[in-house]
């Protein structure tokens, strides 16, 4: 949805958690109400089970009125740490150690609002460089081992302009991985066999990065994007819902082995056991970036270079890139992953700079300071 019709929606909000802001929001939400930025639901929006004593939203002359970028200021002092959460490994512990090197330089101000702008919610992805160089920083390590921080959520354009130190960031992930992924289930556990010419045929596909443009040319969809997307939700989908699918019918056609491993690993207990695919494989990502390429990294720079991960992808600055590109490659050679590392690189010259304010364009020209 757009950013507007979330906007438009009532938020219902409890007394009790009000008044932990402040013992005097009735008369705040007043205030608000009276200068047109809030706008209080006339209808009580009590239901069985929820106790709000009123809905609010923005006022309606605020819900399409979007923030815009003003300037980044040059931080001064090192972000605060204060949220750690999940079980670190001494990996985690290095990446989490270097994420302050990272920063967006206010040069590029004007292409950040460009992007930002051509996005479905331009505001949230405004918030995301304000949360970059916040006060207060985050880092959770979620049940797969996968690591999360505020660059996790940030937009890849966005992301591609941070810097380091005066230098642009390069980063590599690998290519066709979930579908390459597949490979490492351990088939014994389920009983199939799959034969060498199809395997074999499948190991190709990924390892050339042509899966998704082999099964773009076995169906109806017209572009590789489209069938890339298509094949990720079969993997992820129920197989009820999985089977009413023209992916799975032409996968199914072509590797009927590799297609009946799919089935087995969302077949088993629980409400949702077709999330055990994702399970696997966002398990087994973490165990590669982080028991390998990161591991594999720190022992070649002896853990002086900076770098940064968002879940398959690996980044560093751009004088490093041989380093990381070779430590990403003796991951697949270890791991025997089908796949290849492919690389991109950010903005060519960068300035280190840092907080950013944020401002709306309304007539009362509201001032916001994160």
């Amino acid at each position: 949805r757009t950013q507007a019709e979330v906007l438009n929606e009532w938020a219902n909000i409890r007394s009790k958690n009000l008044k932990k802001v402040t013992p005097t929001y009735k008369t705040k939400l007043d205030e608000l109400i009276d200068k047109n930025i809030l706008e209080r639901n006339p209808i009580y929006s009590n239901f069985k089970g929820k106790k709000f004593p009123k809905s609010f939203r923005f006022h309606q002359n605020l819900s399409t009125d979007n923030l815009f970028l003003m300037q980044i200021k040059q931080r001064k002092k090192p972000r605060r740490h204060r949220r750690k959460t999940g079980a670190f490994s001494s990996y985690h512990e290095t990446a989490m150690s270097w994420i302050d090197c990272f920063d967006l330089p206010e040069k590029f101000l004007q292409e950040y609002e460009t992007i930002c702008e051509e996005s479905t919610w331009p505001d949230y992805e405004r918030l995301q460089i304000v949360e970059l160089n916040n006060k207060s920083w985050w880092h959770t390590v979620d049940k797969f081992g996968r690591y999360h921080t505020p660059l996790t959520n940030m937009n890849k354009k966005l992301r591609m302009f941070l810097c380091c130190k005066g230098s642009g960031i390069v980063g590599f992930d690998f290519a066709n991985f979930q579908p390459a992924l597949l490979e490492h289930f351990p088939t014994n556990s389920i009983a199939i066999q799959i034969p060498d010419r199809e395997r074999e045929h499948y190991k190709t596909l990924c390892k050339t990065g042509t899966i998704y443009q082999y099964m773009l040319e076995q169906t109806s969809h017209r572009t590789k994007a489209k069938a890339k997307e298509e094949f990720l939700a079969m993997l992820n989908k129920p197989n009820n819902s999985m089977k009413k699918m023209e992916m799975w019918t032409a996968f199914d056609r072509n590797f009927p082995h590799y297609s009946k491993v799919i089935q087995e690993i969302k077949v088993g207990s629980g409400k949702d056991p077709h999330k055990q695919m994702a399970s696997f494989l966002m398990s087994k990502e973490s165990q590669i970036i982080f028991g390998h390429v990161v591991k594999n990294f720190q022992e070649i720079t002896s853990d002086s270079i900076p770098f940064f991960t968002i879940h398959d992808a690996v980044y560093t600055i751009k004088n490093s890139k041989k380093l990381l590109k070779q430590s990403m490659e003796e991951a697949i050679t270890n791991c025997k992953i089908s796949t290849f590392c492919k690389g991109e690189e950010g903005s060519t010259t960068c300035y280190p700079s840092q907080p950013t304010n944020v401002t709306m364009k309304s007539e009362k020209n509201l001032w916001l300071s994160f």
